[in-house]
Order: structure tokens, then sequence, then C-alpha cells
């Protein structure tokens, strides 16, 4: 750990998780609001914030799992109690899981004329799970970016609002 070090590591993948989402978020032009600590009764870490409302969205990030294959999923076990909360969501609600370099220094890579993050984030749609459903799967080739933050909102927002997956 270093000197200065005032998080231990989970805390710190977890925070910088956030700090990923809310960096697409701002790269995308949009708000995005993190949820309290200790106010996350809804199971829901952060508000994506469009001009015409707002979409919830849990985060977890993780030093665990490789970045290296492009294709296939990952699975991530959830609490049932999450489960249940996401399910009575008035509208889609999504996961977000930032997988991120095993090596701390190299979360993100400071260059003289460019800084590289050594993660990536991948999502899947959480309010529509099966009431039993034990865990959330993740496609490997679902990366959450800036496109999807405005497929996202095209989809609730847009000509397609209620009907759109």
């Amino acid at each position: 750990m270093l000197g200065h070090s005032t998080l231990d590591l989970s805390a710190a993948v977890g925070r910088f998780a956030v700090t990923y989402v809310r960096s697409v978020c701002a790269q995308s032009h949009v708000g995005f609001v993190e949820t309290s600590s200790g106010e996350d009764v809804l199971a829901i870490d952060g508000l994506i914030q469009y001009r015409e409302g707002d979409l919830r969205v849990q985060i977890k990030g993780t030093t665990q799992k490789s970045l290296t294959p492009q294709t296939g999923t990952i699975d991530f076990a959830i609490d049932e109690k999450w489960r249940d909360k996401w399910l009575r969501n008035g509208k889609p609600t999504y996961f977000i899981y930032v997988l991120m370099e095993k090596h701390v220094p190299a979360w993100f890579d400071c260059q003289p004329t460019l800084t590289h993050a050594g993660a990536f984030a991948l999502w899947a749609r959480i309010d529509n799970l099966s009431p039993a459903a034990t865990h959330v799967q993740f496609d490997r080739t679902q990366r959450f970016t800036a496109d999807t933050v405005g497929a996202w909102h095209e989809s609730v927002y847009g000509e397609g609002y209620g009907g759109a997956t």
C-alpha cells in the first residue's frame, strides 16, 4: 500500500468504477449523480441525468477479471434483495461492471500527451431479470461507452418510449 493511502483496495476499486462511469457520462455531455453513502436503499449507485429524466444504474468494479477476452460472458452473483429492488423499477435500469487492470499503477498510464485508462466497462439491463435470477450475465461485446449513453436515451426517451428495450 502506498504511504499516503487512505482507501483500502476494495474502496479504491469502487471509487475508480464510479469515476469511470462519471467520465463516460461527461464524454456524453450528460450529468451523473452518485447515490449518497448509506442511501443506496434501492440497490442503485447512481443516476444518469438526461434532460427528460434520469436512468438508474448499479455499478461494480473488479480487478479479478481479465481484460483480454473480447468475446464470451461474465457472470456476477447478485443478492436476492438487489434483484427484487431492480424488478420494481419503473423504467430500464442497468448494471455497469467496470473491469480494471490487476496492477494498480496500470489503472491510468499517464504519457506526456495522452492518458490511457487500464479499464473498460460492460453493461446489462437488470430491471427485467427473471424473478429467480441469481446472477447478472455480461456479454463481453456489450461495452459501456458514450454511444451506449446515447442509445439508452433514445431507447427510453426517443421515439420508442414505452415499448423500447
